[in-house]
């Protein structure tokens, strides 16, 4: 048996090591016959990017390539028994003809030192290099080289400290043909692969199986994603970091994109995962703001009623009988009706003729504390009266005047209650003084209210502005506006200043329309549009969901990083609709672009850069991230097979952010819309509250698949290269 070495006694050697490819005859002719030749063929497989490992002893000549990239030679030193030397090493197809790899041999280490030495040729996972193993036109494969001096030896074994060895490596690559295999892949060429043997389909929209995106078809690294599939044992799990991960889609650089599924059971990942703490987007229901992944200032708006309904009467149920009377006569403090008759609305004509007053009982005429004056007839079961213990009349004018402060009606004219039914048409468009002392314009009559506008919110509208010395003047068209019953004018009237008059220090900026109020920005200091949403998108603050994403990254990945690549994580807030313009359609609705996507079926993996969330600034990433993690887009859930189908391999029958606005609602307390998973149904309208949140990574090219076939009970396991 061996005695294993003492550590103390050193042997020495210099270690001269050569490596180099060699090209046999390439097998087959190119080209269909010698006068139609494809010239365009090329045949470029070499060196490239070599690195040492941590582990390796240091080189007395380091490994380097020569100029033809067909050569490496170093080297080094071996000084006690267990020295290695090892460095990674890409051999790189650049030609237009794939190869394989026929043959590895070594030479140079003598019999005597066979147990002793050893060097080797391995895939990045320690296998072995197959024979065959392919490496594609435009692809590369990494190899680790290592030369040993081995330390389960007896001492006897030891190498002279004057030993020198000259060692070599050839690697034969020929043209691949159908005996060629694969090879370890990283993630990206595992999916790839997967990809060609689902079918080579290429789309935009979501369909069943492995597709390339048709737009980054001739890209370097064509985007894959896996879409809707009926099977549930979908081969997109991953074991990464000590947790389960679900393939998205590849990148534009060579990464994959993986949605956080869970923690492995038995180095399984066969349950589906609902995500982390149900938690909001961000921390406000209305604020234009807060659709950011990040965001800036706070919007600095108003929402401004110009249509009010003004209830004048009392709605009296009447669906069985009331007692009513031709007048009322007051006896110890109670109201008594005068020639009481029990009626019933079959009697209406008799009510608003004679009997007009009602104690609203069907039992007792006399015994009320009040008492209703009927000013209009049946509607939906119901009477309109007035209570007659409020003053029975109010005050209206042709024209106001405002002074000190306050609006007053010009030469009043008395209009009561009991000519209602007949001269209520007589106040359109009159001004009108009620018991709050408030004035309204009216702009209609029903049978029982107005409908008009508080003259303090009667403004002035203009088609655009000048600036100068702190006071915006309107220009262009000019207008009075005191009512929403033409909401087109607003298309381009949308500018107005928050006065009575056409000049003001405070200019509004009309973006959304309701049924009756108009939602505006207000600027002032000469601010405009355009730079008052620069700042609200700027990014600055953190939104609720990134900050539980960065705390969650920094506990949990945080050593993983060098395996993660900084990729786009995009928060598309462009904003389509025009509401943002100063002319064209004003909606309820603020539209965002993944609008346009959903309507017309086509979605995209970009957007403008500083909605495209990057740890690192670059030519298409903000560089505003702390650290490189995010979430799903829409886009994203739709090329999976849709945010509501169970198809999906996304799916968890919960709902779950992504970083997508869709709009902003206005209209009701949904205010704020981003596109969540929803495991229940296929809709986009979301709403401002709590939802699931499951990260997305992004894993890069130096991390080879070395175990595992990608379904749940058999998940791919990743290789760190160090």
């Amino acid at each position: 048996m061996k005695r294993i070495i003492r550590r103390n006694k050193l042997a020495f050697i210099v270690l001269f090591f050569f490596i180099s490819i060699g090209f046999a005859y390439l097998t087959r002719t190119l080209g269909n016959s010698g006068s139609n030749f494809l010239k365009s063929n090329e045949w470029d497989i070499h060196f490239e990017n070599i690195k040492k490992l941590s582990y390796s002893v240091e080189a007395t000549s380091p490994a380097i390539i020569d100029d033809t990239g067909l050569n490496i030679s170093f080297s080094t030193t071996f000084n006690v028994p267990g020295d290695k030397y090892a460095f990674y090493v890409d051999v790189v197809n650049d030609g237009t003809i794939p190869g394989m790899i026929e043959l590895v041999t070594t030479s140079g280490i003598p019999e005597e030192y066979s147990d002793v030495l050893s060097m080797s040729v391995l895939n990045l996972d320690d296998s072995e290099v197959k024979k065959h193993q392919l490496i594609d036109a435009g692809d590369s494969t990494k190899l680790l080289v290592i030369v040993t001096y081995n330390d389960d030896i007896t001492e006897d074994d030891l190498i002279d400290s004057d030993t020198s060895l000259d060692l070599s490596v050839s690697i034969e690559v020929i043209q691949a043909d159908n005996n060629a295999v694969a090879g370890p892949m990283n993630l990206y060429k595992t999916v790839a692969f997967a990809w060609k043997e689902d079918g080579s389909k290429d789309s935009t929209v979501a369909g069943e199986g492995i597709f390339r995106h048709t737009s980054t078809k001739d890209n370097s690294f064509p985007v894959y994603y896996y879409s809707r599939n009926l099977s549930k044992n979908f081969e997109d799990n991953v074991i990464f970091g000590g947790f389960c991960w679900r393939i998205i889609r590849t990148t534009d650089t060579g990464g994959v994109k993986m949605i956080y599924n869970g923690t492995p059971v038995d180095n399984k990942c066969e349950s589906i995962d609902r995500g982390f703490d149900n938690i909001s987007f961000n921390n406000s229901t209305g604020a234009f703001t807060y659709h950011g992944y990040m965001y800036g200032e706070s919007l600095n708006d108003s929402i401004q009623d110009l249509d009010y309904s003004l209830s004048l009467f009392t709605s009296l149920p009447f669906s069985g009988s009331l007692y009513f009377g031709t007048g009322v006569e007051l006896v110890n403090f109670e109201y008594k009706l005068v020639d009481p008759v029990l009626l019933t609305k079959d009697n209406i004509d008799q009510i608003l003729s004679t009997h007009k007053y009602t104690l609203n009982s069907s039992s007792n005429p006399n015994t009320s504390h009040q008492y209703y004056y009927v000013v209009q007839g049946i509607q939906d079961s119901r009477l309109f009266a007035y209570y007659t213990q409020k003053p029975g009349y109010f005050y209206y004018s042709d024209s106001i005047t405002y002074n000190n402060g306050r609006f007053s009606l010009v030469s009043p004219s008395m209009f009561r209650y009991t000519d209602w039914s007949s001269n209520k048409e007589e106040l359109i468009g009159k001004y009108v003084s009620y018991n709050d002392n408030s004035i309204y314009y009216i702009n209609s009559v029903s049978d029982f209210n107005v409908s008009g506008i508080s003259v303090g919110k009667i403004h002035y509208f203009g088609t655009s502005y000048e600036y100068e010395n702190g006071i915006y003047t309107l220009t262009g068209d000019v207008k009075k506006i005191t009512t929403m019953s033409d909401r087109s004018v607003f298309n381009n009237h949308k500018f107005l200043c928050l006065n009575s008059d056409a000049s003001c220090d405070s200019l509004g900026f009309i973006y959304e329309l309701a049924d009756s109020s108009i939602k505006y920005i207000i600027l002032n200091n000469g601010n405009d549009i355009n730079g008052t949403l620069d700042r609200i998108f700027a990014n600055v603050n953190n939104s609720i969901v990134k900050q539980f994403v960065d705390n969650w990254y920094s506990s949990n990945l945080i050593d993983y990083t060098k395996y993660i690549e900084d990729t786009p994580y995009c928060n598309d807030r462009k904003i389509i609709s025009t509401n943002f313009t100063t002319t064209g359609p004003m909606n309820i609705n603020t539209s965002f672009a993944f609008n346009n996507r959903i309507s017309n079926n086509t979605f995209s993996f970009s957007c403008k850069k500083k909605d495209a969330f990057t740890v690192t600034e670059t030519d298409t990433g903000n560089g505003a991230l702390t650290y490189p993690i995010g979430l799903v887009t829409a886009d994203e859930l739709e090329l999976s097979g849709g945010i509501g189908s169970d198809y999906s391999p996304l799916f968890t029958g919960y709902e779950f952010w992504t970083m997508t606005p869709y709009y902003r609602r206005y209209n009701s307390g949904r205010a704020f819309n981003i596109i969540q998973g929803d495991g229940y149904s296929s809709s986009y309208t979301g709403y401002y509250g709590s939802s699931y949140v499951k990260p997305v990574i992004s894993v890069n090219s130096n991390l080879i698949v070395v175990n595992g076939d990608g379904t749940g009970s058999n998940p791919y396991q990743l290789f760190y290269l160090d």
